[in-house]
């Protein structure tokens, strides 16, 4: 279909009309599919056939996949046996809208509602703080909503969020605007803020985000038998890296997929969410602890190691920063001194982790004894490295 519409001159004419149409924002936003579905269903009013014919096809489509349910997609496939491959197949009903651009979805009993509040009157006695999950309405939803599922079942105090891609943040602004919400998790990949209108909102709620992830094309077995322990570098830049961005943190793969009888299936790694909702409760109970009571580390650049290298950062004064937060926390409650830029640096150069610079007698040594018993501790390779650098046998002499 696409390859039929190449050589009309489109271009001008989505970018004039995508331009003026703005469904609540006045920014233009060309990654919204909806917005481009209704671009390309005005388009088609405007030519003449057979581009019309085919643009609106192009518009069905999207239709169809943003709004991901079976019928939607039998309706999709149909559409393209019939009009692009000649094969009769029944007609392709309209494109069945899913509630909106978000809804808060109950999956026990399978209700939509348009509002917490209209879901905390249904199910009485929720727990509050609420903890929303977050997920994508589309081609995601099926193996998003087993994860879904297993979460609120372990889980009372947890409400479902389904938004169209680039309307999560709003639908979570609408939908949850007076309720109490302590956490929120993001099932999603990509980042969270899509326009103007989404910078604020996750200010407004002033909770931690956590980014769990949900690995939707990657196997169980494979993630647990790379040598690496990690995600892939798609999933780390999507799912890790794009997220951060926004301020989401925790991103602790918690779903892949499993091989059922030559099908692919989402299947949830329980440890890992235990993990994730055990540090939820931890999130939680430091919303009621007081800033005196709280520890708070603050980890400082220094690569390659040496004082010389000390809160190192282009164009940055590190350690000054450092002063100015100490100073912020110390006015907000906690227990911390407010020191300056000069004791800070002087502490680490008086406390070195290498004697390279240090003068006196202030390295950190320990005894033979004790340096021995560390160095048989390391893994084998890692002795026969450091064998392999300083030759000989250990213990070794440092003379400079």
């Amino acid at each position: 279909m696409l390859t039929r519409v190449r050589n009309y001159e489109l271009g001008g004419f989505l970018t004039s009309s995508v331009s003026t149409y703005n469904d609540t924002i006045k920014t233009t936003n060309y990654f919204d599919p909806k917005t481009l579905s209704h671009v390309l269903h005005e388009a088609s009013k405007a030519l003449s056939d057979p581009i019309s014919h085919y643009v609106e096809d192009w518009a069905l489509l999207i239709d169809y996949w943003r709004n991901w349910r079976k019928e939607n997609i039998v309706n999709m496939i149909r559409l393209v046996l019939r009009n692009y491959c000649d094969i009769a197949v029944p007609a392709p009903g309209p494109p069945i809208e899913l509630g909106g651009d978000y809804w808060i979805e109950d999956y026990e009993g399978g209700y939509v509602y348009h509002s917490a509040d209209e879901l905390l009157k249904q199910r009485g006695g929720l727990k509050s703080p609420l903890i929303v999950l977050m997920a994508y309405s589309g081609q995601s939803y099926d193996k998003a909503r087993k994860v879904i599922t297993h979460i609120m079942k372990r889980r009372v105090d947890t409400i479902s969020l389904l938004s169209n891609y680039g309307y999560t943040l709003r639908g979570l602004k609408e939908l949850f605007n007076n309720a109490d919400v302590g956490a929120i998790l993001d099932l999603q990949w990509f980042r969270l803020i899509r326009n103007r209108e989404d910078e604020g909102v996750l200010l407004k709620f002033n909770v931690p985000v956590m980014n769990p992830v949900v690995m939707y094309g990657r196997d169980i077995d494979a993630w647990i038998k790379d040598p690496t322990g990690g995600l892939s570098p798609v999933e780390v830049i999507y799912a890790v890296a794009m997220p951060e961005v926004d301020g989401a943190i925790e991103p602790i793969p918690i779903a892949g997929l499993v091989d059922k009888n030559g099908v692919k299936a989402m299947e949830v790694i329980q440890d890992r969410v235990d993990r994730v909702l055990n540090r939820v409760d931890k999130w939680l109970a430091l919303r009621h602890k007081s800033n005196a009571s709280k520890r708070i580390a603050i980890v400082m650049y220094n690569y390659p190691p040496g004082e010389e290298n000390i809160g190192r950062a282009s164009y940055l004064d590190t350690l000054k920063s450092v002063e100015v937060l100490l100073r912020r926390l110390r006015k907000e409650g906690y227990g911390v001194k407010a020191i300056t830029a000069e004791a800070i640096k002087e502490f680490f150069v008086k406390n070195p982790n290498s004697g390279r610079w240090s003068a006196g007698t202030d390295y950190v040594l320990v005894d033979q004894t004790t340096y021995m018993d560390l160095f048989n501790r390391l893994r084998p390779e890692l002795r026969d490295k450091v064998i392999k650098q300083w030759g000989g046998e250990p213990p070794w002499q440092y003379n400079g």
